[in-house]
């Protein structure tokens, strides 16, 4: 990361331990990098690994809040140019930003080790997103115990 404003937010963010970490990570990132590459990350992900690999990457970010559905349609949102979100978790952890909640669950996924593990997810995505919404609620509420 580049030294300046990033490092100084790391060293106060060490007065703030009541933060969530997705804060935590928020000050950070938008510290280092600027909107519009924020974009290209989210927009090449698109284009390059296609649409399923960054819905996939929203329901794993979110362990499950987002359903496969729900991140379609932040996709959608994106494309379209829109930069706010009113979800729960957007407005809890990101400030109403969707790109930076598109940016940061991209950015892990894309820096995942195991690629078995992110390929499982895809499909398992794939497979959820022909249910229906309460089934898909549902699954999503067993997400983190799901072991994908």
């Amino acid at each position: 990361m580049r030294e300046g404003r990033g490092a100084r937010l790391r060293e106060r963010v060490t007065f703030f331990p009541f933060l969530y970490f997705d804060e935590i990570l928020y000050l950070i990132i938008m510290s280092d990098i600027s909107r519009e590459e924020m974009k290209a990350v989210i927009r090449r992900a698109i284009d390059e690994k296609g649409r399923m690999y960054v819905i996939a990457a929203m329901v794993e970010g979110s362990i499950g809040y987002h359903t496969p559905s729900h991140a379609s349609r932040l996709v959608d949102d994106f494309l379209e140019g829109k930069e706010k979100c009113y979800c729960e978790r957007a407005m809890a952890c990101y400030h109403d930003d969707l790109i930076t909640m598109m940016y940061w669950d991209v950015y892990v996924f894309n820096h995942m080790e195991a690629t078995d593990r992110r390929d499982r997810i895809i499909e398992e995505c794939k497979a959820i997103m022909a249910m229906d919404s309460e089934t898909q609620e549902l699954i999503g509420l067993m997400w983190p115990t799901m072991s994908v």
